[in-house]
């Protein structure tokens, strides 16, 4: 038959999160071998990337639902006794991060929203106070964006118009 089971789309499913998980951590290697990164530090946190990645995809798509509450339950345990399996990173704006706890450093973060409403204004002033938060902090931090509406030249335009204080028209005016 030329049917698929729930078994084949799982397995496609899987095999297509493995693939972008591992471009993922391709992406961030690339762009941390880019920025003077020490190659040791870069190819061993890509083979554990990878490996994560190829775990991930091997089984637990899907979990009993009481199996993930005992995982949260013992994550919550391990913050109560001041361990963390993750790091976040302070986004720069108290309210997000008293609502997220911060971002998590090597995950990927996506912003949504509709046409128009900032989220690539928002996004740049993120990245630009998590990479000052790392500089102060001597921190050898790569922060990257992904744009599929923006050029790298506006980007960087939008990002100098919001550092300076001087608007992206006056700017191209020479106003």
């Amino acid at each position: 038959t030329d049917e698929l089971t729930f078994q084949d789309w799982l397995k496609a499913i899987r095999t297509v999160s493995e693939g972008r998980l591992i471009a993922g951590a391709l992406t961030t290697a690339q762009a941390e071998i880019a920025s003077g990164g020490k190659i040791d530090g870069i190819l061993t946190d890509l083979l554990q990337e990878v490996s994560r990645a190829r775990e991930r995809s091997k089984g637990e798509t899907m979990i009993a639902m009481r199996t993930g509450v005992a995982r949260v339950q013992e994550i919550m345990s391990h913050w109560e006794q001041g361990i963390s399996d993750f790091e976040t990173v302070p986004t720069g704006f108290p309210d997000l991060y008293n609502l997220t706890g911060g971002m998590v450093r090597k995950h990927l973060t996506i912003l949504g929203g509709r046409p128009g409403m900032g989220k690539t204004q928002f996004a740049l002033q993120i990245a630009h106070k998590v990479a000052t938060w790392a500089a102060k902090a001597g921190r050898d931090s790569v922060v990257v964006i992904f744009s599929a509406e923006m050029s790298v030249e506006r980007l960087i335009m939008r990002l100098a118009s919001s550092m300076s204080g001087v608007s992206t028209r006056d700017m191209r005016t020479g106003a």
